[in-house]
């Protein structure tokens, strides 16, 4: 799969979460078009360690997950993450360091967060009508 990102051009999804020993993961995913079957693939590239959850420590983990992959950067074409400040923030977030780099990366926001945060506004208004 590795291989394949080096060939064609591909969008990547990130998250951030902590593990049972307190650890920050952050789980690299990739999403190509793969030409000879004609279908959208995606696929786990990496889960790495992140020691430093912010906005340039996150960065920096993905570059250097890409560059221990010898995958280059420029054939990030998409970006995909949740909503919070440190992933889509317009002053200091990942995406903002992810553009200043490669300003042709187009960054759509997780919409499965969208609908969560959607939903959750909707039911405690609608909380309020039953009680």
């Amino acid at each position: 799969m590795v291989n394949k990102l080096t060939n064609n051009m591909f969008s990547i999804i990130i998250d951030e979460a902590t593990d049972r020993s307190s650890k920050k993961q952050l789980a690299i995913l990739a999403t190509y078009f793969d030409v000879n079957d004609f279908k959208t693939k995606c696929f786990l590239l990496d889960m790495v360690e992140c020691s430093n959850s912010s906005a340039r420590g996150i960065y920096s983990t993905i570059k250097q997950a890409f560059s221990e992959h010898g995958i280059a950067m420029d054939n990030i074409i998409g970006y995909s993450s949740d909503t919070t400040n440190v992933m889509f923030g317009k002053n200091n977030s990942v995406i903002k360091l992810i553009t200043s780099v490669f300003p042709n990366v187009i960054a759509v926001k997780c919409s499965c967060h969208l609908i969560h945060l959607a939903s959750s506004y909707a039911s405690e208004k609608f909380r309020g009508f039953i009680s």
